[in-house]
């Protein structure tokens, strides 16, 4: 269907979408108190824009010529494409409502909807960090081609590892104040960009995105007395062995904004 760089890609635009959107509605909700710029399900959001796109004639529904113009990409053969159109369809009228579709899809991206959740939360936290700096005092807005210029290369790829660590009941409180220690610190590295640690609900499992600059950085941060120790004491915190995996991702888009809010903030945040 969709290549990987292309769903996130979609994903950032989503946020800047919404983060835009929040910014026209401010004026309205000045004397109310600020809300979140997205629910639990923000997830969701990328999807809702892909099925907007692929909706031509924006009626809120996917006809089969709509869904096939839009998703063939000569891997899934037009009776393949029909089959799954209509095993989400399940009245067969040939028009599926977007938000059917996106809750069908949401079910089947696994760890990849927790990934583009949190590349959407990241984007966001940068766009609304840019705009404070443009509100600073003697400061010229930034722009992004400004900021380009000091990139080293404009192919250049991030490296996200997700970590996943399942814990023994009776540790959990130790293990929590070591991964809290572990994540501040970490998130203060020059070449890290971002820190989230998420809780899988109903399990004692945690899973931790780092965003770095470049592999290089990960691997020698690898060797560093931080990461040394904090593997030493999570050994004997955990179920099982821990779950390391590793994906590049576009660095120009993140890498550009990053250097304007990370250099002086630290996020954590357990879902």
């Amino acid at each position: 269907m969709l290549a990987c760089t292309e769903i996130i890609t979609m994903c950032l635009q989503s946020a800047k979408q919404k983060h835009l959107l929040a910014q026209q509605l401010q004026p309205q909700h000045q004397q109310q108190q600020q809300q979140p710029p997205h629910s639990a399900g923000h997830g969701l959001a990328i999807l809702h824009d892909i099925f907007r796109r692929a909706d031509k004639n924006d009626d809120g529904k996917l006809s089969f010529e709509e869904f096939n113009a839009y998703f063939a990409d000569g891997i899934l053969t037009t009776e393949e494409l029909q089959e799954l159109f209509y095993s989400i369809d399940g009245r067969q009228n040939n028009n599926l409502d977007t938000d059917k579709l996106s809750d069908y899809f949401s079910q089947h991206l696994g760890e990849y909807l927790n990934v583009l959740s949190s590349l959407e939360s990241l984007n966001i936290a940068i766009l609304k960090a840019m705009d404070k700096t443009k509100e600073g005092p003697k400061l010229e807005p930034l722009k992004e081609d400004t900021l380009s210029s000091t990139c080293k290369s404009a192919n250049q790829n991030i490296l996200l590892v997700q970590r996943q660590m399942s814990v023994i009941d009776e540790d959990l409180d130790n293990f929590q104040k070591v991964l809290k220690s572990y994540t501040d610190a970490t998130s203060a590295q020059a070449d890290n960009l971002h820190v989230s640690v998420q809780k899988l609900p109903g399990k004692l499992c945690y899973i931790m995105y780092e965003f770095w600059r470049d592999r290089i950085s990960w691997m020698s941060y690898l060797q560093s007395n931080c990461s040394k120790d904090f593997q030493r004491c999570i050994i004997d915190m955990l179920e099982d062995a821990e779950i390391i995996n590793t994906m590049p991702l576009p660095g120009l888009y993140l890498h550009v904004m990053s250097r304007a809010y990370f250099s002086t903030h630290t996020i954590f945040s357990v879902l």
